[in-house]
């Protein structure tokens, strides 16, 4: 799947359009490798689209808007206990 269609699928931020890879996003560049560690090789394209999004890039939300999300869309009902 290429950049673009990943960006329109899973809603990546344009940062995907660079020519960082994946391995390397959110890591410090003097620690960059040049070949993908083998335990992210075979990641699928979802999960590289989501690697490929810089950490300023997400929301933080917080606990209160977490439950309301759970509670939303949870098969089960979210208890005081967890």
């Amino acid at each position: 799947m290429c950049d673009q269609q990943a960006e329109q699928r899973y809603g990546v931020h344009s940062e995907l359009q660079s020519r960082i890879p994946y391995w390397n996003v959110n890591v410090p560049h003097d620690q960059w490798s040049v070949q993908c560690p083998d335990f992210l090789a075979d990641v699928d394209d979802y999960d590289r689209a989501q690697l490929a999004v810089k950490d300023h890039d997400y929301d933080v939300m917080t606990w209160s808007e977490v439950q309301n999300i759970i509670s939303k869309y949870a098969v089960f009902p979210l208890s005081a206990s967890g």
